[in-house]
């Protein structure tokens, strides 16, 4: 299993040059990264340095380099500190591993995350939960791993590995002064807040997730609830019959989406 996933991985990394604008330091807990100083848009950060795997990135690593866009984080990091990307205002994608299942406290403060991609070597754990409470806008999800239920019937692992892709919609606050009362209401606008309840010991519970369908239909734009539909019908990993008849029976656009959700 370790080795398909490294050979994708692989394959994906080969476009772009591992970066060597870095500082580092061994720790006791393995190799850490402490400073990127480069100006690239694109970072891939290396998998190992001096023949020890890299498992930590250190507070403020990137903190406020407004010309990364993207981060190939190591395969095997376990820890991000804190502000590790503070005011990194122009990135938008992050790609992992899920042997990261935390970050640390302000990791993303002040950036715009549009994308995330995470590699499943085992198990069903991530960082994902870390990530998207952070982030109150949309944000676009790729997961690639085996398909645990498919594996299980087939009692095998061959050409199980897959990818599902999540859209967790736009969510935010506003206070509105409700002068007769003289008093603060706090309004929440997107159905985001509830998708990211959608978790469970950092696992996405997808059957949770699928039960908020209704709230990104009362609460965001038809585009949005589209794309929503749409990516679960197309990767339909953990889909019941149930939900998956919701989604095609949802009163705009169906057509759209009917005749690919059968391919």
């Amino acid at each position: 299993m370790d080795a398909k996933i490294n050979e994708d991985v692989k394959n994906k990394k080969q476009d772009n040059l591992i970066t060597a604008e870095i500082r580092y330091k061994m720790t006791a807990k393995g190799m850490m990264i402490t400073k990127y100083y480069g100006a690239d848009s694109c970072v891939v950060l290396p998998d190992e340095i001096e023949g020890e795997t890299v498992t930590a990135l250190d507070d403020y690593a990137f903190a406020r380099n407004l010309e990364v866009e993207e981060i190939w984080l190591p395969e095997a990091l376990k820890e991000v500190g804190r502000y590790a990307f503070y005011r990194c205002r122009n990135l938008k994608k992050l790609i992992l591993g899920n042997q990261l299942l935390d970050m640390g406290g302000g990791a993303l403060t002040g950036c715009r995350l549009e994308e995330v991609e995470i590699y499943f070597r085992e198990g069903k754990k991530s960082c994902l939960k870390s990530i998207v409470e952070e982030m109150r806008y949309q944000i676009r999800v790729s997961l690639y791993g085996y398909s645990w239920r498919c594996c299980a019937e087939k009692n095998s692992t061959d050409e199980c590995l897959r990818e599902v892709r999540i859209l967790f919609p736009e969510h935010y606050e506003e206070a509105v002064e409700n002068t007769p009362a003289r008093i603060l209401e706090t309004h929440h606008h997107g159905a985001g807040g509830y998708y990211r309840q959608c978790f469970y010991n950092r696992e996405l519970d997808y059957k949770k997730y699928d039960e908020m369908f209704y709230h990104t239909v009362a609460e965001d734009t038809e585009e949005t609830a589209v794309e929503l539909a749409l990516d679960r019908l197309r990767f339909p990993e953990e889909l019941s019959e149930k939900n998956k008849n919701v989604y095609k029976d949802a009163g705009f656009s169906f057509h759209v989406f009917l005749s690919c959700s059968d391919k």
